[in-house]
């Protein structure tokens, strides 16, 4: 078949196609690269189901038109980190093959072997590859829910314009283009009516945006210190730049691995097979599915078990699972300038797994000398508790005429620049030893990441500093690292949200010392604050007269601000919140209308009820317990339900598509969710001393009849 083009796995001839899809479907890849024919066709083909055991082959000249193919193979497991999710994938289709027969590694020879660990990770991932398909490179530029018939239509249209260029007569391109718009709008329709009805989660929700909103996709042209990228290959590369030069250069020593009161992890094979269950979904670097971890976790249990043993008694963490694969995620800013974007790890699933275990290991441990002011990554504490707690004085304070001073500080890449050694000195100090701290110690070092970008990946780059964002154990290592920061504020109160610290204090002065003395401990931990993003805050009733105040952040003078975005909640230095709910309202209308824009018309009311609340009503009700609207602002939040009603129903009466959709007046709804919140800290299900801030008073009631 001299037509296909066997580095793209595409051919405009329909029989070829399908022959292309029959060596998919099996999971063959044929090796064959170059002519095999004087022609310069290539018309010989080697084709296997595994190509890590035949060289590529070596193509002789010395015979008559068709040339020679010269093979050979080798013998053994293909090493650990050989498997290319990037060009392959598990269908799943073969996950019980593929869990049948690593179930079958767990032989008492096996058992027995000293060297059970690597053998079984080479093991694993060669059967990983053996039961993968190739990856078609058309499939992978357009989402996964496309029917056949779209990528014909596709192609057919890539021809007829590939036509057209060269000067061919052709059919009706238009017609053509018609034709796929229908189609494609059909396969959208049929996935969204697909996640109605399977009860998706919030996750899902924000995974369906994401596949149907094409602007989140990243710019094709790229800024980065004033020199312009184009192509996916060169902007990963500059992302992978970018995202390095912010490490932590500075080298600290640290070889005490002594034994201290947690030494060793403890785990069960119902503890692995419960992890295996909980494996996040999506697929890792090495090409394990989440999903295949989860729904084949009774099979795997028991290998991967000793697996985990073998890792926790080497304390040696495998390289395989030491790379990252980075997504660039828009922050803020322009979206064509690089440092716009932040990095999210996207790790082994496996490794997650394995995480899981010694999160649970350690976590219990670590809770109980954490910070009562630190709200971040605790259970049973959140954004609205922290803002509750942290609020309450200055009312206080205000009803009494008194001014509250306060700074935020703002870490200068605060994940990325953790020194691996303080971190693990810290931990140290809490109680970790042992093999436990060597096994988290080997976790850190020796990391390696790579950029994604559109299936293109970056060269790999060595990790020198930082915790993983997006892995398990990397919240709970950085709240251990800024556990003390707490103890240098003498003279004023602080709250700690992960990386997000403020303090606040009735005295200007004492408020200064404690900056000085966060400024000294951040020096200290090979860390430092951006100045500029230091905001200073006076609360009073009369802001206007406090103008004149400042403090020194590292010589750089701070004047009050009027409103400060406090974890997602816009407070004023007068405690009123019209600021906070414009900024809500106008998130939520473009929210609003870029689901309308992306959402087909004809989608059930059932999932299009489920996309607002998900997307539009969680953002205007965030921490609805901290801020209560006034009579206009109150107005202008009904406006706004109104009009969301009106897309998800076609009634005209607002009262009644309000019962259509379940849906209370966004006023009573503030109450509810009071109501709900009350409850939980009354039954102790927030970590929240509700009797510090508020009193019961019971009253006796007579009736006289």
């Amino acid at each position: 078949m001299p037509d296909i083009d066997w580095d793209t796995y595409f051919s405009e001839n329909s029989d070829s196609l399908l022959f292309l899809d029959f060596i998919q479907e099996n999971s063959f890849t044929q090796l064959v690269s170059a002519a095999t024919h004087t022609s310069g066709n290539i018309l010989d083909l080697v084709i296997t189901n595994s190509d890590f055991y035949l060289c590529e082959p070596y193509i002789d000249n010395d015979f008559s038109d068709h040339k020679g193919l010269l093979l050979s193979m080798q013998e053994g497991f293909a090493p650990a980190d050989c498997f290319d999710s990037t060009s392959s994938a598990l269908r799943p289709a073969q996950f019980n093959n593929v869990s049948l027969h690593i179930a079958s590694y767990l032989t008492m020879e096996n058992l027995y072997d000293v060297h059970y660990g690597e053998n079984f990770l080479a093991f694993f991932y060669y059967t990983l590859k053996l039961f993968s398909s190739r990856k078609r490179r058309k499939r992978l530029s357009v989402p996964y829910y496309y029917s056949s018939h779209t990528m014909h239509l596709l192609n057919q249209v890539s021809t007829m314009e590939r036509k057209i260029v060269r000067g061919q007569n052709v059919g009706n391109l238009t017609a053509l283009h018609e034709d796929l718009k229908m189609s494609i709008e059909l396969d959208t329709t049929i996935f969204v009516e697909n996640f109605a009805k399977s009860n998706s989660s919030i996750t899902d929700c924000y995974k369906l945006l994401r596949h149907l909103n094409k602007s989140q996709n990243i710019p094709c042209r790229m800024s980065f210190n004033g020199v312009w990228y184009t192509g996916d290959e060169s902007i990963a590369c500059a992302f992978n730049i970018y995202f390095s030069s912010v490490f932590n250069s500075e080298i600290f020593n640290f070889n005490d691995f002594s034994e201290g009161h947690l030494n060793q992890l403890s785990f069960t094979a119902n503890d692995v097979h419960q992890a295996l269950k909980r494996a996040s979904l999506g697929t890792g670097p090495d090409g394990v599915p989440g999903s295949f971890l989860r729904d084949h976790s009774a099979e795997l249990t028991l290998p991967v078990y000793h697996l985990f043993l073998c890792i926790s008694n080497d304390c040696t963490y495998p390289d395989a699972w030491k790379i990252s694969e980075v997504t660039p995620v828009y922050k803020k800013g322009d979206k064509s300038e690089i440092q716009s974007y932040r990095p999210i790890s996207i790790l082994s699933k496996l490794s997650l797994v394995f995480e899981r275990i010694i999160y649970k290991n350690i976590y219990p441990f670590i809770l109980k000398r954490l910070s009562h002011r630190q709200y971040g990554f605790v259970k049973k504490r959140s954004c609205e508790i922290q803002l509750l707690a942290y609020l309450h004085d200055i009312y206080i304070n205000l009803d009494k005429n008194i001014p509250v001073y306060a700074f935020y500080l703002d870490f200068c890449k605060a994940f990325d620049r953790v020194p691996h050694n303080v971190l693990l000195q810290q931990l140290r100090d809490m109680g970790i030893g042992g093999d436990i701290l060597r096994l988290i110690a080997s976790y850190l070092i020796q990391r390696k990441q790579i950029v994604k970008i559109n299936n293109t990946r970056s060269e790999e780059c060595e990790v020198i500093s930082g915790v993983p964002q997006g892995s398990i154990l990397g919240a709970i290592f950085f709240v251990a690292f800024i556990n003390n920061m707490c103890d240098a504020c003498q003279n004023s109160i602080m709250f700690l949200f992960a990386d997000d610290s403020k303090a606040r204090s009735a005295s200007i002065l004492g408020l200064q010392r404690d900056l000085n003395a966060c400024c000294e401990w951040a020096s200290k931990h090979g860390m430092t604050f951006n100045s500029s993003k230091t905001v200073f805050m006076v609360f009073s009733s009369t802001p206007e007269e406090h103008a004149s105040s400042s403090i020194l952040v590292n010589g750089l003078q701070i004047h009050p601000s009027n409103c400060i975005k406090d974890l997602g909640v816009f407070v004023s230095s007068n405690l009123k919140w019209s600021t906070h709910i414009s900024e809500k309202l106008r998130c939520c209308y473009a929210m609003f209308y870029n689901l309308r824009r992306s959402i087909p018309s004809n989608t059930p009311i059932k999932t299009k009820l489920q996309l607002i609340k998900s997307f539009v009503l969680s953002l205007l009700t965030y921490c609805c317990s901290v801020w209560h609207p006034n009579a206009r602002d109150l107005q202008k939040c009904e406006i706004l339900l109104s009009r969301v009603t009106k897309w998800i129903s076609s009634e005209k009466d607002y009262s009644k598509r309000m019962q259509i959709c379940g849906l209370l007046p966004i006023g009573l709804y503030l109450n509810y969710r009071d109501l709900v919140l009350l409850n939980f800290l009354l039954l102790e299900k927030c970590d929240f001393p509700i009797f510090d801030y508020v009193s019961m008073v019971y009253r006796c009631i007579k009736t006289i009849l």
